[in-house]
């Protein structure tokens, strides 16, 4: 799962203009051209920078915006934009490991559903879609759906690279939704028993067809969103470290470590020899550091004022850092089993803890 930017460029903002009046006063006087020189100046140097920040807090906001329409949790972006709640968006939800379900049933060499296969056991192939898909995607659903990107695309900043790819992404998931509802209504008008079956191998092409499409675009999308998510982390961490702002600090670094780790460990589980390559001893330090972090972390815990002063959301950080001991155990767990035979299972069971603890980063870190 996909980190938000961080949102800070008001708390930075905020921070600055306390330094700019402090830095006005001065125990020298000088002339008043010269005064009003260096007030000139001071002046057009504070709104150029106030200027730039504002730029990067609103290139941060559309960022995650799309990071919404990626998770398929468009209520946020509905609000945003001024459009409202999407029309039955629930039914959105996990639309593409749906169809993925709904492909397993084509079990042909080539991946592909036969009309000979459905034609033989038609049950097998239509009786388990309505239980995957309890009902079709409504029309208003679709209609708004496009508006909605079309919107998010024209708000301001325009962000061309990821503008683009998130349009590309949206597209092909919208089709995906058509490409089910035609399946659907084809099986819940029990069209197959008039045409024998003849139109079902098409419907299930055309999902497949969106699904690999979707899929594809989702890489790309993740691809385009690390690059603006990098442009900005490390610069919001140093500004945060300026500020003082120790816990929040820390609660970056920490997620920073445990994605660091959770990724090596994916890439080396995804190539040929496996773990052959993997530094365990590193791993293990890195593990160490979490483990630190997280006892620091646990001192404010609880702590409301505490938690809030750092600029952290207090109704969400406890169950942040309550997560963090089983994060490492988690890790410590795969780290030990990594040559047996139900390594995958850890390894998966890891994937899913990082996700919730994604999550729940999300919400404490962006408050």
């Amino acid at each position: 799962m996909q980190k938000k930017i961080l949102i800070l460029i008001i708390t930075s903002l905020l921070v600055a203009g306390c330094n700019n009046k402090s830095n006005q006063k001065s125990t020298d006087k000088q002339s008043e051209a010269v005064e009003q020189t260096d007030s000139t100046s001071s002046q057009s140097s504070n709104n150029s920078t106030d200027d730039v920040r504002a730029l990067a807090y609103k290139k941060a906001e559309k960022g995650n915006l799309w990071l919404s329409i990626y998770k398929q949790d468009y209520s946020d972006v509905g609000n945003k934009l001024g459009q409202g709640m999407l029309y039955g968006d629930s039914d959105l939800l996990r639309l593409d490991h749906k169809a993925e379900e709904i492909l397993k049933l084509c079990s042909d060499k080539n991946g592909t559903c036969s009309l000979k296969a459905i034609q033989k056991d038609p049950k097998k192939y239509f009786n388990s879609l309505s239980i995957r898909l309890f009902h079709n995607i409504s029309e208003k659903t679709l209609n708004e759906y496009n508006p909605l990107i079309q919107k998010l695309i024209e708000r301001e900043p325009r962000l061309p690279e990821i503008d683009a790819a998130g349009k590309v992404y949206a597209d092909h998931f919208i089709k995906l939704a058509m490409a089910l509802n035609e399946l659907k209504k084809y099986v819940d008008n029990n069209e197959y028993k008039l045409d024998d079956c003849k139109k079902g191998p098409e419907l299930f092409r055309n999902i497949a067809n969106e699904y690999n499409e979707v899929t594809q675009a989702k890489m790309a999308f993740r691809a385009t969103y690390n690059k603006l998510y990098n442009e900005y982390h490390n610069i919001q961490k140093l500004d945060i470290k300026k500020q003082g702002l120790t816990f929040k600090f820390n609660c970056i670094d920490i997620m920073d470590s445990i994605n660091e780790i959770v990724t090596l460990i994916n890439e080396k589980y995804e190539e040929k020899n496996q773990f052959k390559n993997l530094d365990i001893a590193a791993v293990e330090q890195k593990i160490q550091q979490i483990e630190t972090i997280t006892n620091q972390l646990m001192t404010i815990k609880g702590k409301n004022k505490e938690i809030n002063a750092q600029a952290l959301n207090s109704y969400s950080y406890d169950r942040f850092v309550d997560g963090l001991p089983q994060m490492t155990n988690q890790m410590k767990i795969v780290l030990k089993k990594l040559h047996d035979k139900d390594i995958d299972k850890e390894i998966d069971m890891l994937n899913i803890y990082d996700e919730s603890l994604t999550r729940q980063y999300n919400s404490v870190i962006n408050k």
